[in-house]
């Protein structure tokens, strides 16, 4: 019995990120922010700051992108131009972004994060 109750969490857990998979390869994104949600709660009672799960949550999400990517461009080579110019600028936008982040407190960045989700939500319930 205490080898199922030690191995649960982690059946859980890969159930959970299944889930964020089948998310994201359905509506081309989310997976991650779902992702964030179910390593913070599972991270909780463990001394990890939001950055650290961020960190994690990133980490999972890269090829969670790559696969969804890969399986909807079908014809990817004619856009490589733009796809190029896209990558660079989100790359610079990352770097900048992970600077910035050590600067501010976790709690303006969860609370920044939280209106964007909803901003986002907003505008497509308003479409």
């Amino acid at each position: 019995m205490k080898s199922i109750s030690r191995i649960l969490p982690y059946i859980i857990f890969t159930f959970f990120a299944f889930g964020a998979g089948l998310v994201n390869g359905l509506l081309g994104t989310g997976g991650g922010i779902l992702l964030t949600f179910i390593i913070s709660r599972a991270l909780r009672e463990k001394d990890y700051s939001p950055k650290d799960v961020f960190v994690c949550s990133m980490t999972a999400v890269i090829p969670i992108c790559l696969v969804s990517m890969f399986t909807y461009s079908t014809d990817i080579l004619p856009n490589i131009r733009n796809l190029i110019g896209i990558m660079i600028s989100a790359a610079i936008g990352g770097i900048l972004g992970a600077v910035l982040s050590d600067k501010l407190k976790s709690a303006v960045l969860e609370k920044g994060f939280a209106l964007l989700i909803i901003y986002a939500g907003a505008r497509m319930l308003l479409r």
